[in-house]
């Protein structure tokens, strides 16, 4: 209460998802952990758990709830349930919840698989529009949109597809009518509607490496989530040789042969304007996260 110059531990041995404030009362909190949802009234010194005395799932099966306010009406909160699997043909699955009542009560608005993907534990967000509380985003892998307080979602934003932006959203905000999506590639805005988006993250000089390998004046290095990139140390453009997570790189020492390791599988090109061919093990395909790469000398 006094900017973090002291501070009190509140929740013990609890992994907290997300807190929002109550747009009315600042001494008014709701939080959740990975599968309950928690309401503070005394700014955030006492809390509790809403999952035994509501609408609410009871079950330590989740991964994740997120939550959203609105600031039009304080008494409406959203409560987002997603889990990565619930059977062999079913990922993604989540349930979305609605409180009118300040978390006294809740009724299930929707649920159903895909829309959360199945990596539900690393990136979701939720966030209502301002000036109408039945209008909801949802960010997952993709963006998605709900006009009907969560009934239904329609997807804005596909791999592939336009409008485009990077896949797995981490953070929605939305400010004077623009929805800004905070993603692993950067920051992107759209225009009033969104019904178009643009990447602004230019001059952001963030992008990870896993591992490198150095041929003379070739470098080639595999980034989270971004891709392979290829480029000599001569020339400040990089080529950008492979999608997906990137991870391991090999230059053959004589000709110029390129093995990658990218998310799940391995890849190999005997020259640079050849394609890519995948050579995995047929016992690792699709489940070799991170592969790594050994030449002998």
């Amino acid at each position: 209460a006094d900017g973090w110059v002291t501070h009190q531990l509140r929740l013990h041995s609890i992994s907290l998802r997300d807190i929002e404030f109550a747009v009315d009362d600042p001494n008014t909190l709701y939080a959740s952990s990975r599968y309950t949802v928690y309401k503070s009234t005394d700014a955030a010194l006492d809390w509790d758990g809403l999952s035994n005395s509501t609408d609410l799932p009871n079950s330590n099966a989740w991964q994740r709830v997120e939550l959203a306010v609105s600031e039009d009406d304080p008494d409406l909160v959203y409560a987002l349930f997603a889990r990565s699997d619930i059977s062999p043909t079913i990922s993604g699955y989540h349930e979305l919840y609605l409180s009118n009542d300040g978390g006294a009560s809740f009724a299930m608005q929707s649920s159903g698989e895909n829309i959360v993907s199945d990596q539900a534990w690393f990136n979701l967000n939720l966030l209502t529009e301002p000036g109408n509380p039945s209008v909801l985003y949802l960010g997952a892998v993709n963006l998605y949109k709900s006009t009907n307080m969560g009934l239904n979602f329609t997807a804005l934003t596909n791999e592939g597809s336009s409008p485009v932006i990077h896949a797995d959203i981490h953070d929605l905000e939305y400010v004077n009518g623009q929805l800004f999506t905070g993603t692993d590639g950067g920051i992107c805005r759209s225009n009033i509607g969104c019904l178009s988006f643009s990447n602004i993250s230019n001059g952001l000089t963030v992008q990870q490496y896993y591992y490198i390998d150095v041929k003379q004046y070739e470098i080639m290095g595999g980034t989270q989530d971004n891709g392979t990139f290829r480029w000599f140390s001569t020339d400040a453009n990089l080529e950008s040789v492979f999608g997906s997570d990137g991870f391991e790189c090999l230059f053959h020492p004589d000709d110029s042969g390129q093995y990658v390791s990218t998310q799940f599988n391995r890849w190999r090109r005997l020259s640079t304007d050849a394609q890519w061919v995948k050579f995995t093990p047929p016992t690792q395909q699709n489940n070799i996260w991170q592969g790594t790469w050994l030449m002998h000398p």
